[in-house]
């Protein structure tokens, strides 16, 4: 075999775990909305040449006739797209999983899927603890911002009054703590898979601790060219118009849409990386 074969073959791990987050989101977003898409299409509200958009012009009146209409279908429609968005969340978090866990080092398909499939259950605890203290977290937001806004602030015609806007931030940045926090354990549990959640927690907070504008302002780097990104395509969408006649239409916003997720995963596999670099024990810190 030659050097250029084992070189391959070293990492075909990290080649497939990128194609596997590519197809979690292409394949994941289309089959969730598949449902409900399928429910208003049979129900004969997107005849208009207009599209979906038609459900909400005139103040959403075409919406509010759907849900008095077919209610009960779209009802079974929402809880079909429930489960499949919890299916779309574990797909997305084993898709994680082989990515950091190829990152670490790269090894042949089935070395690096073999020894992830060690960390699945931890994985999957570490996630589902997350999404509940972002979802929790969401929530007192929006206690907060209630309270808030009964107290009459005087917007001065922003859309957000001040106290609002301090929520928000409040909120917001609180989320990003988190979502780093629960990364820099992702990347604790590959690197050491032995190792206790418990325990891992407290080495990932005494690390951010001790480095936290390093790795908080990392961070914000990256959560600002992923939204670079999706601005970028939401203005590029914007100046498609698929309502205007033309096949080609579809076509670019099609293509425009799997950038995108190629971009993001490249975001995640670049952030992933430095991750790797910066807590590895034997990195320079």
């Amino acid at each position: 075999m030659s050097e250029r074969e084992a070189r391959s073959g070293k990492h075909s791990g990290l080649w497939f775990a990128l194609v596997s987050a590519w197809l979690a989101r292409a394949l994941g977003g289309w089959v969730i909305a598949l449902p409900v898409s399928l429910s208003v299409s049979q129900s004969g509200a997107l005849a208009s040449p207009a599209g979906d958009r038609v459900l909400f012009e005139a103040e959403a009146l075409w919406l509010a006739e759907l849900l008095r209409r077919d209610g009960a279908n779209l009802l079974a429609a929402l809880r079909a797209s429930a489960v499949l968005l919890s299916l779309g969340l574990l797909l997305r978090a084993c898709s994680s999983l082989l990515l950091y866990t190829a990152i670490a080092e790269p090894r042949p398909l089935l070395e690096v899927a073999t020894r992830a499939l060690t960390s699945v259950p931890r994985w999957l605890v570490l996630g589902g603890a997350e999404l509940l203290a972002r979802v929790l977290l969401v929530l007192l937001g929006l206690l907060l911002a209630a309270s808030v806004d009964s107290l009459a602030f005087s917007k001065n015609e922003l859309w957000l009054s001040l106290p609002e806007l301090l929520v928000l931030l409040t909120i917001t940045l609180t989320s990003g703590v988190l979502m780093l926090l629960a990364d820099v354990m992702r990347v604790g549990l590959v690197l050491a898979p032995r190792v206790g959640l418990r325990r891992l927690f407290d080495e990932s907070l005494s690390r951010l601790r001790l480095e936290f504008s390093a790795f908080f302002g990392s961070f914000l780097a990256l959560c600002g060219a992923a939204a670079l990104v999706f601005a970028l395509a939401a203005r590029a969408v914007e100046w498609l118009d698929v309502g205007q006649p033309g096949a080609y239409r579809v076509a670019a916003v099609f293509g425009v849409h799997q950038a995108t997720l190629l971009t993001l995963v490249g975001i995640e596999y670049v952030w992933a990386r430095w991750l790797f670099a910066r807590l590895r024990p034997d990195s320079a810190g």
